[in-house]
């Protein structure tokens, strides 16, 4: 399994802009590819992890 986690100490209350496909497209993606896409938001720190099988 391959994991990369991203986190964003700056995370503000702005809504996606009206032609972003953002965390759905994302997760749509990874499930397409049999990983999964994981975001949690504590305070201003908001979290992303994806995870996708990798080859050994």
């Amino acid at each position: 399994m391959a994991r990369m986690t991203v986190a964003n100490d700056g995370a503000d209350d702005s809504a996606p802009d009206a032609h972003s496909h953002g965390l759905r497209g994302l997760a749509d993606r990874l499930a397409a590819a049999g990983g999964e896409l994981r975001v949690r938001r504590e305070d201003a720190i908001f979290t992303l992890e994806a995870t996708v099988p990798a080859r050994s």
